[in-house]
């Protein structure tokens, strides 16, 4: 079965700073102003804080892939198009992990697990917002 729904990131109080940096080609997190400790999701307060107050910072566009897995059917319609593709599990910082998508799956030089990673912000799907992309295959 393919799922055919919009593809659009919910951008809300706690999420606008990721997204308009991402627009502007950034990596923006959200830190515990305590313990200077960057998570993800962001959140209103603190997971490391009772209460604590959440401030944001830009982070280095680069990380460690974990692990990848290549769609060769469409789970999605709106990357029917666009088959294969990749999604990546992508470690930023010690314990932070995001999700990216990765351009060049099936290309000799594609990264793999362990390869440090630099990531861009693009669109993945038409008139899309910029989201975090593993843009080249590794050299």
């Amino acid at each position: 079965m393919i799922v055919a729904e919009p593809l659009a990131p919910v951008v809300n109080a706690l999420s606008r700073p990721f997204w308009a940096a991402a627009g502007e080609g950034r990596l923006r997190l959200p830190f515990c102003v305590t313990t200077g400790t960057a998570f993800w999701p962001p959140s209103p307060s603190s997971p490391f804080v009772q209460s604590g107050a959440v401030g944001w910072r830009d982070v280095p566009a680069e990380g460690v892939l974990l692990s990848r897995v290549t769609y060769r059917r469409a789970f999605q319609q709106t990357f029917a198009d666009r088959l294969p593709y990749a999604v990546c599990l992508v470690e930023i910082l010690p314990g932070l992990r995001l999700q990216v998508h990765l351009a060049e799956p099936d290309a000799a030089t594609a990264p793999q697990a362990g390869d440090l990673v630099l990531l861009a912000f693009r669109p993945v799907a038409e008139g899309g917002p910029p989201v975090p992309v593993i843009p080249e295959a590794v050299s």
